[in-house]
């Protein structure tokens, strides 16, 4: 339902769900590649598969529990001029009847910002969706890295920032986003950023603040495993590179294990008007 019509869709079918009926009931006028594969891989890969098997100058990325604002497409064209490389787009983040607009107070509307990687991970705003790349970039920087089983995305854009590429940022909201934190995940997200760790240590060491947000990100991952003693550590570590509110904080509910005792994360969640990392 775009207003724009320039567009091609592949979609990339990596579960045991039939999608054909789907397909054939929406395509309308519009031809749709399908590629249905039944390997039970990484996110990286269907990534990969769908980037190499369309033709576009553009690359967006849709989930199969997101939607498309309808006039998505018409506003990133409207946008797109003939030097840019990267947009960053604005998303509404959705859990339940509930909506938020997630947007940087950071930028302003469409500045070029000098540090992105930055920027974007001390914020968590790094997600496949959001990141609207010329196709040349990927093959130039070689696609998303197959090996990390989740947060292919921040070591792209880690990636991106590091080759000296600058994004422009859209203001208006775009895409919708179904947020859910499953504990479940957890796992992989620790295996990732081990991964991410041994690629990225000399570069993480010379900066303290990205280096403090990334051992903060790992304690988050192991509280949500309810394995306080680990998420204390990286707290700590956390800490002692940058000293923050957030983390000493932190430090203080996993040493004291304050979860044990009642939901002091849902509570502190609550109370910050943080909704969507309420459980469900």
């Amino acid at each position: 339902e775009q207003n724009f019509d320039d567009y091609e869709i592949v979609v990339v079918n990596n579960g045991d769900e039939k999608v054909e009926d789907i397909i054939e009931k929406n395509k309308k006028n519009r031809e749709v590649k399908l590629i249905n594969y039944n390997e039970k891989r990484s996110p990286a890969v269907s990534a990969n598969i769908g980037i190499k098997n369309s033709h576009g100058e553009w690359i967006c990325f849709l989930d199969d529990d997101d939607e498309l604002l309808p006039y998505y497409l018409e506003e990133l064209n409207k946008n797109i001029e003939p030097n840019d490389n990267w947009l960053l787009i604005t998303g509404i983040l959705k859990k339940g009847n509930k909506e938020k607009v997630f947007i940087l107070k950071e930028l302003s509307k469409n500045k070029i910002v000098l540090d992105p990687f930055k920027l974007l991970f001390k914020m968590d705003y790094i997600y496949k969706w959001a990141n609207i790349i010329r196709r040349e970039i990927y093959e130039n920087l070689g696609y998303f890295d197959e090996n990390l089983p989740v947060a292919e995305d921040i070591d792209f854009t880690w990636r991106l920032s590091l080759n000296g590429y600058k994004f422009k940022f859209i203001e208006k909201p775009l895409y919708f986003y179904q947020y859910s934190v499953l504990r479940r995940k957890m796992g992989k997200n620790i295996q990732a950023y081990t991964i991410m760790h041994k690629k990225f240590k000399n570069l993480l060491i010379k900066d303290r603040q990205i280096y403090a947000k990334f051992y903060y990100n790992l304690g988050w991952f192991y509280l949500r495993l309810k394995e306080d003693k680990k998420a204390y550590r990286y707290f700590k570590k956390s800490f002692f590179l940058k000293p923050g509110f957030k983390s000493f904080i932190r430090i203080l509910e996993t040493k004291l294990e304050l979860n044990k005792k009642f939901n002091f994360e849902k509570f502190l969640n609550k109370i910050t008007g943080r909704f969507w990392l309420l459980e469900d």
